[in-house]
């Protein structure tokens, strides 16, 4: 078997590293601060600028940095997936009671009852990738199951979720913090 198996690289929070955002690169732009409490990060230049303190200990100052880019991360998931869910609801016709974005165990996206929940990291994948997550579970709304007429609704509005979700399994080893 010619299996690739892709190993996660752990970040370590140094300025140049890469970090995605809705499938573009940035790169991390670490600046020294006389802050008390995290502040979250801005994009400038292609950049993802977070502001750190002066630490003793090297693990307080990455958890620091890893802390800021969460709190980042969710904000933006948090304002784009909610409006990819309102916009394709009404292209499925079925509008969920809430949209929850976060952290997500063991998926990218649940529907319970009335209501969807989003995993965060999504907000690192291209749009198409989030679009795909965010309607599969707005489909599973009325189709509670992965029958054909769920599969048959889903592509109504991505014709080419196959390909799409072929896509966030190959990728889904980057997207984290």
């Amino acid at each position: 078997n010619n299996k690739r198996i892709k190993e996660e690289k752990k970040k370590e929070y140094v300025n140049g590293e890469r970090f995605s955002l809705i499938g573009k690169e940035y790169r991390l732009m670490l600046k020294e601060a006389k802050i008390k409490r995290k502040v979250r990060p801005k994009i400038i230049n292609s950049q993802i600028v977070v502001k750190v303190p002066t630490f003793k200990r090297e693990e307080q100052r990455i958890e620091w940095i890893r802390g800021s880019l969460a709190l980042f991360y969710v904000n933006r998931a948090n304002e784009t997936i909610k409006k990819a869910a309102r916009r394709l609801s009404i292209h499925i016709d079925y509008y969920p009671d809430d949209i929850k974005v976060k952290k997500l165990r063991s998926s990218w996206g649940i529907c319970r009852g009335n209501n969807i929940s989003i995993n965060w990291r999504l907000i690192m994948a291209p749009m198409s990738i989030i679009e795909y997550v965010v309607a599969h579970e707005i489909c599973h709304l009325k189709h509670k199951n992965h029958s054909k007429v769920f599969w048959s609704m889903l592509s109504s509005v991505q014709p080419d979720y196959k390909q799409k979700k072929a896509r966030l399994k190959q990728i889904s080893y980057l997207l984290y913090i």
